[in-house]
């Protein structure tokens, strides 16, 4: 199976694929499944916010802790 067949088969959870992760997640997990990859890498920028810390980190936290789950979906 190619990786684009692998991507557009993908159960994202529902995710949505505006999501900032989305691509990310199925990309990285596609060239896993694949055997092209052995390691992937999601990122988050900004969280050197200097004002609004809590208010600023809490999304950012919960977004990196759905796409974990959803990693650890895809994985599986």
């Amino acid at each position: 199976m190619d990786i684009v067949n692998l991507i557009e088969e993908a159960d994202t959870m529902g995710m949505s694929k505006t999501n900032k992760y989305y691509s990310q997640a199925l990309s990285s997990m596609a060239g896993l499944k694949s055997g092209i990859s052995l390691a992937c890498e999601i990122r988050e920028s900004n969280l050197d916010t200097h004002s609004n810390h809590d208010e600023k980190h809490a999304d950012k936290l919960r977004s990196l802790t759905n796409m974990v789950d959803l990693l650890w979906y895809l994985a599986d």
